[in-house]
Parts: C-alpha cells; structure tokens; sequence
C-alpha cells in the first residue's frame, strides 16, 4: 500500500459510472441541474458545522508539514486590488486569479499551482455551471487547458464568488454573545425576503454541487473549498460526515489568513489535501484488467446481448488503477494487502453525506479472477462490520448471497513496520469532531447531528448485472424468488433481517445449470439479528424509502422495529416496481407516471417531524386503488401478483381463505416455489415504458430504468428518448442515499387519497368496503377483459414500445 508521493502520483480525472440507455455519463444532466442542486442543499445542510474562527480551521486542518517559509511571499497589500463589492463576480475573481498567481523567482501564494477560471473555456450546455476559481497543479493545469469538460477532474480546490458581501449564505453570531446563545444561532441566511433566500440557498446548492462532482471525479478522502462575497471570504472543508465552515473575513483587511491557508495548503502532501494514497496508477496491467472483464461478460450476456457495448461499463482506455485493500483486523503487512484493478465504476457516489458508495467490477491482480469491489464510507460504531457478517452467512450456508473474498478499514498509510493499525491509523472522517465544538451553531432551525465514518472496502466473489437488466417474467420471478430463500435461510440460521430489500439490492448472475439467472441478495451492512418475538434488535427505519413496507412509513412507526413481513412486503414491492417499467401493461404513460410516483415516491413531513409515507401503499392494499385495473400482458405473471397481493393484504370479500398467509413465510415460500414449477412465464417479454415527468429531481432514486444494449443484429432504434418538455436526454440520475428520496413529493395524486388512507391501520387488517368498491369488484372481470385487448404485443428487449428513465441509490 503506498504511501502519499508526489502531485504526479495521484489519481486524477476518474471515470464515472454510465447510463445504460444512452452510455453518457450518469446524473449530470444539465436540464435538471437547479433541482439536482437544491436536492444537494436539503441532504446537505443537516451537516453544515459553522462557525470556526479562521485560524483554528488552518491550524486544525492544515498543520505545518515544514517550518521553511523561505518560499512564502509576503501577505502585506496582497488583495488589495479586490473591492470591496463588484457588479459582477468577475469583479472579484480577476484580480484575485492575478493576486493568487503572482510570484518572484523564488516565493509565491501557493507553490506548485495555479489559479484559474473555466469561465473562459468554450460555452458548456445550458444548466452546466462551474466554480468561478480552479487551483490546479502546474502539470495538470496544461491538461485542463487542453481538454475542457475535466475541469473538476483535476481540481485541487475551487473558490465560489458573489460580488455583493450581503449575498453570504452563512451568517456568523455575533462576536460577544455567551455560548447558548451561539448554539442557539441560526447559521444559514434565511432573510425574510423569500426570493432573495432562495437565491442564497441555490448559491450554496451550486457550491454543494461542485465539491459533489470532485468527489466523483477524483479518488477524494476529503476537499477544501472557499467562498467569497465581495472581499469576504469563508474557508470550508467537506467530507462524508459534513462540512466544517469558517467564520467570514475580508482578504483586503487580513489577507494573512487566506495567504497562509493557501501556503500551508500548497506544502501539505497529497494525502494532506485529500487524496487517497491508497489509490495508483496500473496502466501496466490494463490489458490483463480489459480481457478478464471481456471475458466474465461474454459468461453473462444474453441472446443478442452486445457485449462490446457492455464493456464501456467497466472499461474507459487509459484509465486502470490499483485500489489496495488491508485484510480486516490483519497485521499491517503487504502480505495481508492486496491490489485490485479498476476502471469505471457501474455506481458512482454523486452525494456528499453519507456511504458515498462506488462499486466496480474489478479483477484481482493477484489471481485474475473478476470480483466486485465496494469502496464505501461505514458508520462507526457498527456491531460488525458487513464483511464479517457476510463471512459468517457464507459459513452457516445461507442460499444466494454473495461469497466474500476480501475486505477491510482502509489505513492512511501502511507502517514501514508490521503492526496492529488502531483507529487513529484509519481513514476517517473529521467534521464529525467539530459538533462540540464552541461556538456550532444550529442550521435551519436544527442542531447538528451527525456521526464518524470510517472508509471500508468489501471484495465479493459474486460478479452479476443489476436487476434493472430483467429480461422477462419468467426472470424476473425466478430471480426475486431466490432472495426470498436468502432471506429465510438468514432467519432460519443467523436470527438476521436484511432490512433493505430493494431494486438494486438484487443482482443477477448467469449460472451453468440454469436457464434463466440467479438473483443474489446483496447489500447486508444495514442488517441486524432480531429477538425471540422476531423484531429487529435495532430500532428504526433502515433501508430504501420506495420499497419500504406500509407499517415503517407510518410516521408513528418510524422508530418501531421491523420484522421478517416488512422484509416480505417489501420484495412485493421490487417485483411490482420491475413489473411496471419491464412488463407489457395496459397503463398509458400518464397512468404509470402517476402510480409509480404516489407509490413509490409520495412523502411529506409528519406533525411528529418525521418523513411520512405510504398513502398510496395503504391504500392499495385496502382496495387494489393503484392494481385493480392493471392488467399485465402475461397471464401467469397477473396471477402470481393478485394472489401475493392477496396473501399480503385481504380484501374482505375473501373471507377467511388467506387468513395467516403472510404472517407464516412458509405459506409465501410453498405458493411461490410451487407456482415457478407450475406456470409458463415468459423468458424474453421485457417492454421498456416512458415516465412522463422529469421535470423534478430524484423521482426514482433507487433504480436506473433503461434499455439493454443490444448487438448490432438487433437493427439500431429510430426512437429517440425524450422529457416531456422535449428536452432530450432524461435525467439518468443519481447514486443518491439517505433522505433525498424521502422528499420527492408525489404532484400525480389527489390529496384526497392522503386523507383517505389513513396508515392507523394495518395494510391486512381487512377494513370495510364501500359501495363503490363493492362495484368495482363486481365489474372487474368484464374490465379486465375489456383493457386486455389494449395490452400492447410483447417485443424483445430493446425493442418495447415504451421506454423509462429513472435514478439510482448507493
């Protein structure tokens, strides 16, 4: 594992994961950049820790790593040439580029970089906005000049501008107030002008959302930022835990601050100003990485299925790298660590708190062989680590999981001499730190809260697609049937929940004895055992919000512990979602658009101050609201849900005949293997629907909806995939986590059906049926019959009438 070297060893410029529809990159959608942004602004602003005083930032973030200041020029009168305020923010940032830049033969601000601004690189696309100020290695800045886009793939650090000091998006307590009142203060600006508020809250989003992208774009542990309004300026430093902020000062009256922060900055190491040491170059071994990834997806590809097109996925030229990864608790060795190759990653990390997951196929430099390396950010303090749990899950023989290879905390550096590494050896957060900190103060009215990560990596000798890819019916049910015997059997030999059943916690893999593949539950770090009665040993949520059972979107039950059922429901929950984007139906483009938004997406803020969902889940299972006149073109497929429906939820016109059915999971278990070996499903039935709004940010965080690439027998497509305001290309999305998801607010749904569907109850407790339900019961068959002649014909994948788009969770 080495240590931090020189700028030149570091890893710039990092592909990022593509969209499968389009092979662009995925969640950089400049139409949908203001609402990706302020979606950035409410994730983020729970971990903002402001304020600091400006020296102790630099002394606690950027110690001395040499006392020889022989090379740092003078502060006096540096920023002098910087007003005060300016019209427009190149006002500010022109003479401040030329102040930042200025050197003599032997001294200067910053040595080894140099400032400058991609304002003067050719017009991006509408929407695509970059910081006003890059600071670049003097190397890499003849790269950036040379190829404009890549500007934050090479960003040390970026400076944000508003020419008016008032814009400040922060506001500093006063400085002779007591500590409680500090702690009382309100640090985000929220003038009572809400136009002029808004203004400053997408200033910040913008400003989010550049150090989102050099997170992505780089191998980053941890990036500095500055912000200036007029001749006022902030430092701040982000990372997965939050981001600490200075308080405000002006380069004109004490240009000594940023003189020094900037010359501390300039001497630090790589490591020092963020970069990941444990990341290097392996251009050496790119053709060894690209024929052993060629060679695991011909083992994968379907009929028809263009496998020179599915390895852009994991394969950008001239870009491999070595990711090294010390054995969990082993003694610091390079024996115990071992290198992976990488490429582009199929999950790119584009938020800022929180996993901040990137997932490759990767190739063992070692052996050979194709694995999956997650590089992810855990929470500390954890039971167990996911690694250890899915070693002990492989052990006690739980069916369809993934094996486990290798993994590991990631050190800082590897010791020279064998040893124990502690905490303080790791990789971890520091904003963390700061929340008892004097002086913290609380953000839109909250106090901050936010805990420690630790950087983690998990190797998996598992290596599929994702269960986006489905080609039929008869995959889709076979592949989510094996997570359901996952599940039991961790149950049954572990005591264990999953917790987290979700579209891309199921993966697809292509066996020799199977005609369609397997599906491999993944994804156990939000796992935990249960007691005797069953219930989660952890209480609370866990898991992804669209897929969420009934009982924990009810605000009341926020805090309850889940159960094996709220793991059944919500499988039900990933085969209905696949259904409806990968299944021939009869729901027009605004019908589909409106239920999978209320079903999936709905939530609002409960009087109890907790997200709130569900409504349309509820009521769904008391009346068949959102399923009762959807009719799929494959007949098997349509008995298996209203039968688990069924078994989920009674309706009362059924009596007695599914009493017990879901509270026993051998009853799910028996009808579902039975029913795989009774039915016809069709293998290759796989229809791709348009979503008609786009027009807001994350309406389907936790999936990518898109078309299989096909070879080039299958005729290229002459449809092209549009917005509903004709904008081109959809939003692709984002690998979003945590509460982003949790506030896209479904506009398709009456507020008549959130009054209605009261979650007081539970979804099988068999509530009264109206008149009107009574009618729709009676006359369903003949509806049925009567939109079953609107089903469109089943096409092959890539050829379905109907196309979808959507975005992806981590």
């Amino acid at each position: 594992m080495p240590p931090a070297q020189t700028s030149s060893s570091c890893v710039y410029n990092v592909p990022m994961a593509l969209d499968l529809a389009s092979f662009r990159t995925k969640g950089l959608d400049p139409a949908l950049g203001k609402s990706r942004n302020r979606a950035y602004f409410r994730d983020t602003k729970d971990s903002i820790l402001g304020s600091v005083s400006p020296t102790k930032f630099i002394e606690d973030f950027l110690p001395y790593s040499s006392m020889d200041t022989s090379s740092f020029r003078s502060s006096t009168d540096a920023f002098n040439r910087v007003p005060v305020r300016g019209r427009t923010s190149s006002d500010i940032y022109e003479p401040l580029i030329i102040a930042l830049n200025t050197r003599t033969k032997y001294r200067s601000r910053c040595p080894g970089f140099v400032f400058d601004t991609p304002y003067t690189a050719p017009p991006r696309p509408r929407g695509v906005k970059l910081p006003h100020v890059c600071c670049y290695t003097a190397e890499n800045m003849a790269l950036v000049k040379a190829n404009p886009g890549v500007e934050l793939g090479y960003a040390e650090l970026f400076i944000q501008v508003s020419p008016n000091p008032s814009r400040d998006f922060f506001v500093d307590p006063p400085s002779d107030v007591d500590e409680a009142s500090r702690r009382s203060h309100d640090f985000l600006a929220r003038p009572a002008d809400w136009e002029l508020r808004q203004k400053l809250h997408d200033s910040l989003s913008r400003h989010i959302s550049h150090a989102v992208e050099i997170f992505a774009r780089q191998h980053r542990l941890f990036v500095f930022t500055i912000s200036m309004f007029g001749s006022r300026a902030r430092f701040l430093r982000w990372d997965r835990a939050g981001c600490v902020v200075s308080e405000s000062f002006d380069i004109r009256e004490q240009p000594h601050l940023l003189c020094e922060m900037l010359w501390r900055f300039a001497t630090a190491s790589n490591m020092e100003r963020g970069h990941d040491p444990t990341v290097e170059w392996a251009l050496a071994e790119e053709q060894v990485f690209m024929e052993a990834i060629k060679r695991h997806i011909l083992s994968q590809v379907g009929p028809g299925e263009d496998a020179d097109e599915m390895i852009k996925l994991h394969y950008h030229p001239g870009h491999v790298v070595a990711i090294h990864v010390l054995h969990h608790r082993f003694t610091a060795t390079a024996e115990n660590a071992r290198r992976f190759l990488v490429s582009r990653p199929v999950v790119t990390p584009l938020v800022m708190v929180g996993r901040g997951t990137r997932g490759y196929w990767a190739v063992d430099a070692t052996t050979k062989a194709v694995v999956f390396l997650k590089d992810t950010w855990r929470h500390s303090p954890l039971p167990e680590v996911e690694g250890e749990t899915l070693r002990r899950l492989n052990d006690l023989g739980v069916r369809n999981i993934p094996s486990l290879v290798w993994h590991g905390d990631i050190p800082s550096v590897l010791p020279e001499v064998a040893r124990k590494l502690t905490r303080n050896d790791l990789q971890s957060t520091l904003s963390d730190q700061f929340v008892s900190v004097p002086g913290i103060c609380q953000v839109d009215g909250e106090v901050i809260r936010t805990s420690k990560r630790y950087h983690y990596r998990l190797v998996l000798g598992t290596v599929g697609s994702p269960l986006k890819t489905v080609r039929g019916a008869k995959e889709l049910l076979h592949a989510t049937y094996d997570p359901l015997t996952a599940m039991r059997d961790a149950l049954a030999k572990d005591s264990r929940l999953h917790r987290d059943i979700s579209v891309a916690n199921i993966i697809l893999v292509q066996e020799a004895d199977r005609d369609v593949r397997r599906g491999y539950l993944i994804d156990w770090d939000a796992s935990c055992r249960v007691d005797d009665a069953g219930d989660a040993l952890e209480e609370g949520r866990a898991g992804t919000w669209q897929f969420m059972s009934i009982r924990m979107l009810d605000a009341t039950q926020a805090y309850s512990k889940q159960t094996f059922q709220d793991d059944m429901e919500s499988l039900l929950y990933v085969v209905l979602y696949c259904a409806l984007l990968w299944q021939p139906h009869n729901f027009s483009e605004q019908e589909l658009t409106s239920t999978v938004s209320a079903f999936f997406d709905e939530s609002y803020m409960h009087t109890l101050g907790v997200m709130k969902g569900g409504a349309a889940k509820f009521a769904n299972a008391r009346r068949r609201q959102y399923t009762l006149l959807l009719v799929f073109k494959s007949s098997s497929f349509q008995d298996w849900l209203l039968t688990v429906q069924n078994y989920h939820s009674p309706l009362p016109m059924h009596g007695n005949k599914y009493q017990g059915k879901w509270s026993d999971p051998d009853q799910l278990d028996a009808y579902w293997s039975s029913f795989l070996q009774t039915h016809t499903l069709e293998p290759d039935n796989r229809v791709e629907h348009t979503l008609d709004m786009f027009d807001h940010y994350g309406i389907l965080s936790s999936s990518t909806v898109f078309s299989l690439p096909r070879s080039p027998a299958s005729g290229p497509s002459t449809r092209k995939r549009q917005t509903r305001a004709g904008r081109g290309e959809p939003e692709p999305g984002l690998a979003l986590e945590g509460p982003t998801a949790k506030r896209v607010r479904s506009r398709a749904q009456p507020s008549s059906v959130l009054e209605a569907a009261s979650s007081d109850s539970p979804a099988s407790s068999g509530p009264r049926r109206s008149k009107r339900i009574s009618k729709q019961e009676k006359t369903k068959q003949s509806a049925v019959s009567q939109k079953l002649a609107t089903v469109p014909a089943a096409r092959s994948k890539g050829k379905g009438k109907r196309r979808v788009a959507g975005s992806t969770r981590t």
